[in-house]
């Protein structure tokens, strides 16, 4: 987290699965147990647009028209554990809502 840029870091470097969600709130539902880490982090959106970007190449992977203002960003990453390589099941999930600035906070951490 520095600079407007929020990296989230995925187990492999081939193509992953993730679902982007623009929220009105924090989401209080969600079932932690699917997943094995959730992290949480501020981002100021000055500007009101939000790219997700891949971290290879930063390929335009995604444009969010946002109010301008800080959000909040929930990662979700499941099944790391079926990771071997560039193989695996894994999937991740991130929730953005306004949200006033924080800092960073691991929900659930990964343990190999």
């Amino acid at each position: 987290m520095e600079g407007g840029i929020l990296g989230i870091t995925v187990g492999k470097y081939a193509e992953i699965d993730v679902e982007v969600n623009v929220l009105e709130s924090q989401n209080n539902e969600r079932n932690f147990d699917e997943f094995e880490h959730i992290v949480e982090a501020s981002i100021d959106v000055p500007s009101g647009v939000l790219q997700i970007k891949d971290c290879t190449g930063f390929n335009l992977e995604l444009e969010l028209n946002l109010t301008p203002g800080t959000y909040a960003v929930r990662s979700y990453s499941a099944k790391l554990s079926s990771i071997s390589g560039d193989v695996g099941d894994d999937f991740y999930v991130i929730e953005i809502w306004a949200s006033e600035k924080f800092e960073r906070k691991v929900l659930k951490q990964f343990t190999v």
